[in-house]
């Protein structure tokens, strides 16, 4: 892979165009406005645009959009679920056709440059974890280790947090997202640590599990069904493999390991520009695992009163074979 350094940002956003551009014709539209932040960044490279409006011939943002939209005569595609009401009645006499779901179709396939930047948020994020793991200790509250986490990332050249972090304790980790209190560690306390870094708007998710002190066997056997069930979902990964082949491989582990109904939760999903976003590894999913597609495994079990154990890896896949993003385990 390119190292992120000599990966021109420009070189991508045309890239990106012209592959909306492409899209445009097919779905015979003459412009795409786009005014989500997302989609914003991923056109332009840039944080500033509030709009963008990409046309056959050019791409304006923001005070040049107005005049550029009066001189079209055919369809305009949007984002219908991301424009206010305000704005869609001053757009009410053009023909306005949604197009949301093809700018998210674009961002399924990752170029280099995403890859690179996914990949450095996601190293970031595992050396900041791996840095707060040895502060764990009977006594030290949930919140000191938030701390660290946020230090590490932000030491490292993160941006900040990808999403709020967990830091879930005890009975607390039987939720699979429970955000971050006072509590303190006890001893023989489940640690379910969630917390990713954010770089260049690109969102890393890592989720660890950690024992205070000594796992019982409850414990122990929860995560040898995690790890293997993470195991069994690496087992079937190749180009081309659809999506709920794999969420199967993870449910049926867990099954066999006596865990058929504690995983509330999908077996993985997409990352990029937003946290969750497609490729989504669900028994339902339709989505294929193709070369450029950088995804989560996430297997966990959970239990009201006693916690929970959950294993977030994030994987790229290649035209051959995939690649880790994070390390087996911190």
């Amino acid at each position: 892979m390119t190292a992120p350094a000599r990966l021109a940002l420009r070189d991508f956003v045309d890239q990106r165009v012209d592959r909306l551009r492409s899209r445009l014709v097919e779905a015979d539209a003459e412009a795409m406005l786009v005014t989500s932040p997302e989609h914003t960044y991923y056109l332009t490279g840039s944080t500033r645009p509030d709009e963008v409006l990409v046309t056959h011939d050019g791409v304006v943002a923001d005070a040049e959009v107005p005049g550029a939209l009066d001189a079209i005569r055919g369809p305009i595609l949007i984002e219908a679920d991301r424009m206010s009401v305000t704005r869609y009645r001053i757009l009410a006499r053009q023909q306005l056709r949604d197009g949301a779901a093809l700018l998210r179709q674009l961002r399924i396939v990752k170029d280099d440059l995403e890859v690179a930047v996914l990949t450095r948020a996601a190293r970031i994020s595992m050396a900041a974890m791996s840095e707060a793991a040895q502060a764990i200790a009977v006594g030290v509250p949930e919140l000191d280790l938030e701390c660290l986490l946020w230090k590490g990332i932000r030491s490292r050249g993160g941006e900040g947090w990808a999403y709020d972090p967990s830091v879930a304790s005890g009975p607390r980790a039987a939720r699979p997202w429970n955000g971050v209190t006072t509590r303190a560690l006890v001893d023989g306390d489940p640690l379910v640590i969630d917390a990713g870094a954010k770089v260049r708007e690109y969102r890393a998710d890592l989720t660890r599990t950690f024992f205070v002190g000594t796992p019982d066997v409850e414990a122990r056997r929860a995560y040898d069904a995690v790890r293997q069930a993470r195991d069994a979902a690496f087992a079937v990964l190749r180009p081309g493999v659809v999506a709920a082949d794999v969420a199967a491989a993870v449910a049926g582990a867990l099954s066999d390991a006596g865990y058929a109904a504690a995983m509330p939760h999908a077996a993985g999903h997409g990352l990029g520009l937003e946290l969750h976003e497609r490729p989504f590894l669900t028994r339902r999913s339709a989505d294929v695992l193709v070369p450029g597609t950088v995804f989560t495994i996430e297997p966990g079990v959970y239990r009201e009163g006693w916690g929970g154990v959950r294993l977030e890896d994030t994987v790229a896949m290649g035209e051959d074979d995939w690649t880790p993003l994070t390390e087996d385990e911190a």
